[in-house]
């Protein structure tokens, strides 16, 4: 089942995940290593590391991204060697 993580509209909370312990967190609460996608700046939704689904929310969020949030179809993983593109 997907998660989500926010934060308020002006604090650009996808950027988050890049702060220090954030990752490791988000493993020890999802219970592995996990699949990110960026929906916004603000917004970031975390499925497993199989999830299908992950792929079909990145290219509605390109797709749908509002004016000035250039936002790629990727889904990234989180794992404790940090974030790295999926292919």
């Amino acid at each position: 089942m997907p998660c989500a993580m926010t934060t308020f509209k002006t604090t650009n909370g996808a950027t988050s995940l890049f702060y220090p312990g954030v990752i490791e967190k988000l493993m020890l609460i999802m219970g592995s290593a996990v699949t990110v996608v960026f929906m916004n700046i603000n917004d970031v939704m975390l499925f497993d590391l199989n999830s299908q689904l992950a792929k079909a929310y990145a290219k509605t969020a390109a797709e749908s991204s509002p004016l000035g949030e250039m936002l790629s179809d990727k889904c990234y993983r989180c794992d404790e060697n940090g974030i790295t593109v999926m292919t």
